[in-house]
């Protein structure tokens, strides 16, 4: 069952969720976080599965996006640090208090894993899933993903003012996005040390989990370098990270959100409900 709500961040912004409840007992619960480039939509798929297994999953869009966009896109002010002290914290606290006796588990798309790192709220989390999740920097990609993000760099601020907020769509991308994510996201992407050269790992640095790790190689968006220079600010928790060819699983593509894709469910989704299920002991054995 799934049925669609609104709730309201500390600095008064809408966040539009979806819960998909399971029709037995609730065995635990999940959050997922959404990449830069897409919207929950993206996972309802995946979602409907796992609550199949006897989960709640909460997906959400962060604002200024899918359906949190209150307002109209090129008036709308958002941030990525909005994102995830914010929004990312409104959610993480409304299912711990709508669940405070289920574990709580966190999945991040992307930049959710960033975002992640940022949220007070994570303390919460008793364990998280990153998939295709890099840190956002230019020196840890290889040439062709930096040449790419330099050609996006170029025409951001053009694309802005004309349309009044950067248009991904018109490039290929699921959604569009206000002029001030992607501001931010190219700022991180300049620095060379992405996101703390603005924000200190303190929080990353308090994360005492197991994280269970996918990217795939096919994805240029987290680069292999990358991804690990992310998790290694995640010192205190205990990673297991595959870093796979498409080919490993016997796929010819995955890409950035493969894994979501239904066709996928016996290459992906089942080894995630069973990792779930598993006791903490295990999960940093694995």
């Amino acid at each position: 069952m799934q049925h669609r709500e609104k709730i309201i961040t500390k600095d008064e912004q809408e966040i539009a969720i979806s819960v998909f409840r399971p029709s037995q007992v609730i065995s635990k619960v999940l959050i997922i976080g959404a990449d830069v480039i897409t919207s929950q939509e993206t996972y309802e798929n995946f979602a409907r599965y796992i609550a199949s297994q006897g989960c709640v999953v909460y997906t959400f869009d962060y604002r200024g996006v899918g359906q949190s966009l209150t307002n109209e896109l090129k008036t709308y002010n958002a941030s990525l640090n909005q994102w995830g002290f914010m929004d990312l914290d409104a959610v993480i606290l409304h299912a711990k208090r709508h669940f405070p006796k289920h574990e709580l588990d966190f999945m991040a798309h992307g930049t959710s894993g960033q975002l992640f790192g940022l949220s007070p709220a994570s303390q919460y989390i008793d364990n998280a899933i990153f998939i295709n999740t890099s840190l956002t920097c230019w020196r840890f990609w290889p040439w062709y993903a930096q040449f790419k993000i330099s050609a996006l760099k170029l025409i951001r601020p053009i694309l802005s003012k004309i349309f009044g907020y950067f248009p991904g769509k018109r490039l290929g991308f699921n959604q569009n996005l206000p002029s001030g994510i992607t501001l931010e996201l190219y700022d991180w992407c300049s620095r060379p040390n992405g996101l703390f050269d603005f924000f200190p790992d303190s929080n990353f640095r308090k994360i005492q989990i197991p994280i269970l790790v996918y990217s795939f190689t096919d994805d240029w968006f987290s680069p292999e370098l990358a991804v690990k220079t992310l998790l290694t600010h995640y010192t205190q928790a205990s990673i297991s990270w595959m870093h796979l060819k498409p080919s490993d699983v016997s796929l010819k593509k995955v890409g950035h959100s493969g894994f979501f894709l239904e066709k996928n469910k016996n290459v992906f989704w089942t080894f995630i409900a069973d990792w779930m299920s598993l006791s903490d002991s295990i999960k940093k054995a694995v």
